[in-house]
């Protein structure tokens, strides 16, 4: 048979009744006489009505049914009213009947809620339950360590002999506040602590600590937010584990330095097909309200202070795990003011991880990277003096994780141009945000569910890089890989790259996942660097500087990519589908440079000065690099610094002709065609080089080679 418990929920309950006789009540109680009823405020006798319930093992009663002698019209207030009357009565030196204890702590804290509700005094209350929690205290520390709970523990006198203090709740047993305390001789500068009616000081001593163990509730309706922030600088350096329920913040919470945070996961892991997503299961940060509005970031000088962060990073080395952090209270957010900033929000920490994460609802970033912070910035750092070890965003793994927003994730750096400033006067991230990795995510961009479509075609997508650095030759973020993700995305771009450098993106998978709003872009700027796109499954136009390119990433032609990139690659198996287009005159190797799905095809890179560099060849199903074979090709400016040939087509290099050096096994006569001018080279048996002297496969010439280098 179940025994009673008292939770923390109202005691009392209000109707509107119509010729009404029978009315439900949730709230524990002993016995028909702790309710006092009420019609229009005139108290009705005990005879005036009758109580039915199951009475559970010890006694009491988990709600029940109260039933009027006749029927009534009009409001009808039942409450709880639990006098103040001592039930038990304890020998000295006796055995304790636990169940006894048990009621009488039950009676106890029924007794303290019904005189909160009446708004008596806390000093009325422990004079009124004075006897009772002497003879608990006495009764729980004859000989032991273990109290009920905190708050009984610290109403008691306990003798100077114990050590140590373990307790099975904080407001009730078994509410998972349970904690062992150790005494020590002064008051802890942290919320993890009581002081005994003997002036006692003991402080939480737990490897592991819970927000229960600090006062949390985790029911959804409570503000958690003092209990959550108290548990994480209690554990600050150690664990700190939420278990699963819905915790309510309306603050934003700082997780500190060498920290690990880690909750349950949501059954089912991604949910279904609905808003919900699964999201009311696992450990749930439910941030609701407008939340803490600041500066956060130093984009460009004038950053206005309405940055609104969820869970802020305020040292390096944090470790988030298994936690779903959202913001769906409200109506559907029609404009970027009615979002929160950042679900997870980096200022320029180090050596982060965030796996099996979850940020869903109103958020303009699900995991937002600021490199705008430095540890010469000082104007952030006075804004916000609790954040340690501003660095640069850098060794960043992001593992297993939904993120949803109006943009999944977003790293972001100052607009500055990193050339006017020298390494001593760059305030912003020094190193940038390199060496990111991103692994196995699902990127949804635009979360349909709280965004109006409106807002959702202006903004967002699943991933914005935008940062300069000072350290990077080219000024920009760089080292970003991609992993196994899906991008899906319900706003404005799959993905926009602007100051970004080598961002590589392998065995992704990406689409629009709203029907009828078209397949949106892959975007990057001009300011882009280097892009790899490597066996990827990613449905989205290509876009350069908001002109679109081309409808299919699948489709790029040389002409699609914007000059000052150095090079995008897409290959697929031995396909390489796109290549670096080269500007200016003379300077031009074909549109059909790379074509076909044949081995021994190439792809190119070249710098922002004309000069080519790292000539690649497709061998099966490897991407491979080759040494400085060919030294020079056309116009000095714009020479191939590395290059291995296969049917390198050399067209417009100043005469206008066309022409090709091949290779194969044998003798190429009446075999290989090409255009006049062109070379084969023989890498089997007989002469090892031909010139082609006249058009079609006929006119191979042997060329004989002499001198130490060849002529």
């Amino acid at each position: 048979m179940a025994r009673l418990i008292i939770p923390d929920e109202p005691t009392s309950i209000t109707f509107q009744a119509t010729a009404q006789t029978v009315f439900p009540i949730s709230f524990a109680l002993f016995g028909k006489e702790n309710l006092r009823v009420f019609v229009d405020d005139d108290e009705l006798q005990q005879a005036d009505f009758t109580f039915s319930g199951s009475i559970l093992e010890g006694g009491g009663y988990q709600g029940g049914t109260v039933t009027l002698a006749s029927a009534v019209t009009g409001e009808v207030k039942i409450e709880r009213d639990v006098r103040p009357v001592r039930a038990s009565n304890y020998a000295p030196s006796n055995y304790v009947p636990v169940q006894a204890v048990d009621q009488a702590l039950n009676r106890l804290t029924a007794q303290q809620q019904d005189i909160r509700r009446t708004g008596l005094e806390t000093a009325d209350l422990a004079t009124a339950l004075q006897g009772d929690l002497e003879a608990v205290a006495a009764a729980a520390f004859t000989g032991a360590v273990d109290v009920s709970t905190r708050e009984i523990a610290q109403l008691a006198h306990i003798p100077s002999t114990i050590k140590a203090v373990r307790t099975s709740g904080y407001s009730i047993p078994g509410d998972l506040g349970a904690a062992l305390y150790r005494r020590i001789s002064s008051e802890p500068p942290h919320a993890g602590k009581f002081q005994s009616a003997d002036g006692s000081w003991w402080e939480l001593s737990e490897s592991v600590v819970t927000p229960q163990m600090l006062g949390a509730r985790g029911d959804g309706i409570a503000d958690d937010w003092q209990a959550i922030q108290n548990a994480l600088t209690c554990g600050a350096g150690r664990s700190v584990y939420i278990p699963a329920g819905i915790y309510k913040c309306t603050k934003p919470l700082y997780v500190w330095r060498s920290t690990s945070v880690f909750g349950d996961d949501p059954d089912p892991l991604w949910g279904g097909s609905t808003s919900g997503y699964g999201t009311n299961t696992g450990s749930i940060i439910d941030f609701q309200g407008e939340g803490v509005s600041a500066r956060w970031t130093d984009i460009d000088g004038s950053d206005p202070a309405t940055f609104r962060p969820g869970i802020i990073f305020a040292g390096s080395g944090i470790n988030l795990e298994r936690i779903t952090v959202r913001k769906i209270d409200g109506a559907a957010a029609t404009s970027v003011s009615d979002l929160w900033s950042a679900a997870i929000f980096n200022p320029s920490q180090a050596r982060c991880r965030v796996s099996r994460v979850t940020t869903v609802g109103k958020w303009y970033a699900g995991y937002y990277v600021d490199a705008t912070w430095g540890p010469n910035n000082t104007t952030l750092r006075d804004l916000h003096p609790a954040i340690e070890d501003v660095q640069s965003a850098i060794e960043l793994v992001v593992e297993g994780c939904w993120l949803r927003g109006l943009w999944g994730a977003v790293v972001k750096g100052t607009t500055r141009d990193p050339a006017g400033y020298t390494s001593s006067t760059w305030l912003w991230s020094p190193a940038g945000t390199s060496d990111h990795r991103w692994i196995d995510n699902r990127f949804e961009g635009g979360d349909r569910w709280y965004m109006h479509s409106s807002l959702r075609a202006s903004d967002g997508g699943c991933y914005y890089h935008d940062a300069a650095a000072q350290s990077s030759p080219e000024g920009v973020g760089q080292g970003h890989s991609f992993m196994g993700n899906s991008f899906r995305t319900a706003a404005k771009y799959l993905v926009l790259l602007d100051r970004s450098n080598n961002d590589k993106f392998s065995d992704n998978y990406g689409e629009t996942n709203v029907s009828g709003i078209g397949v949106k872009p892959f975007a990057i700027t001009s300011r882009t660097r280097y892009v790899s796109l490597v066996n990827d499954s990613i449905t989205a136009s290509f876009m350069v500087d908001d002109v679109e390119r081309r409808d299919r990433l699948s489709n790029l032609l040389p002409t699609d990519i914007a000059d000052t990139l150095f090079s995008i690659h897409r290959v697929t198996g031995a396909v390489v589908s796109a290549n670096a287009h080269f500007p200016g005159s003379n300077s031009s190797l074909g549109s059909s440079l790379i074509s076909g799905q044949s081995d021994g095809q190439v792809v190119i890179s070249k710098r922002a000065s004309g000069v080519l560099e790292n000539l690649w060849q497709i061998t099966g199903t490897s991407l491979r690099p080759f040494g400085q074979l060919i030294r020079s090709l056309g116009d000095p400016s714009n020479r191939l610094l590395n290059g291995f040939y296969g049917a390198l087509n050399l067209n417009s290099l100043g005469s206008g002709s066309s022409a090709s050096i091949l290779h194969g096994s044998g003798n190429p006569e009446g075999v290989v065609t090409a255009s006049k001018g062109s070379m084969y080279l023989n890498v089997g048996s007989g002469a090892p080089m031909w010139a082609k002297t006249a058009g079609g496969n006929t006119g191979w010439q042997s060329v004989t080679l002499s001198g130490t280098n060849g002529a």
